[in-house]
């Protein structure tokens, strides 16, 4: 791995990085194959530490990289405004809306509402839900309303799982499941 510190020890030809690095990426770039001539050794370590440098400088800017945040599309099932309405009802709020999609957000939660329809894919979905009080949580679904207004929708009370997360599961309008824990 490039991030190990030991590949860019000073060699005793005080270079910037290790000879073990070197020789590791010149077997490298002979198992590619590739057509190439073999310059003379200390040509060679240039080349190799210029091909390091670059691979090093990819690598660490992918290391910076970070998710500042997921969007996901959530299917509404048949009835668009009756999806919207239910996570509403749960404390959404409808940030921006038009051309069958729609914007909500819930704390840090964002979904993209969108009128879409496929059984197959939305019986199979699942959503998960990190929340800081999941009793608090199933007690303000019980109190919405939400499990009787809505035909289809349900949910399972906090369970303890045996993979150790302790979860409320509620399916919503669309038949996608949204594990709350």
């Amino acid at each position: 791995m490039l991030h190990n510190p030991r590949l860019f020890e000073k060699s005793a030809s005080n270079s910037f990085l290790s000879d073990k690095l070197l020789a590791g990426l010149a077997h490298f770039l002979i198992t590619l194959n590739l057509p190439f001539v073999v310059p003379q050794p200390q040509e060679l370590k240039t080349v190799l530490q210029g091909i390091a440098r670059q691979l090093l400088a990819s690598t660490s800017r992918l290391h910076d990289m970070h998710i500042r945040q997921l969007k996901p599309f959530i299917p509404s099932g048949p009835d668009f405004a009756k999806s919207k309405a239910f996570f509403q009802d749960i404390g959404f709020e409808l940030n921006w809306e038009g051309a069958g999609l729609a914007q909500l957000t819930l704390g840090g939660a964002v979904i993209l509402l969108q009128d879409f329809h496929n059984k197959e894919m939305q019986d199979n979905l699942m959503m998960f839900v990190s929340v800081d009080d999941l009793d608090a949580w199933w007690r303000h679904l019980q109190a919405s309303g939400v499990l009787e207004r809505y035909d289809g929708v349900w949910a399972k009370e906090p369970t303890d799982f045996p993979w150790g997360q302790r979860e409320v599961h509620l399916i919503d309008p669309a038949g996608v499941c949204w594990h709350f824990a």
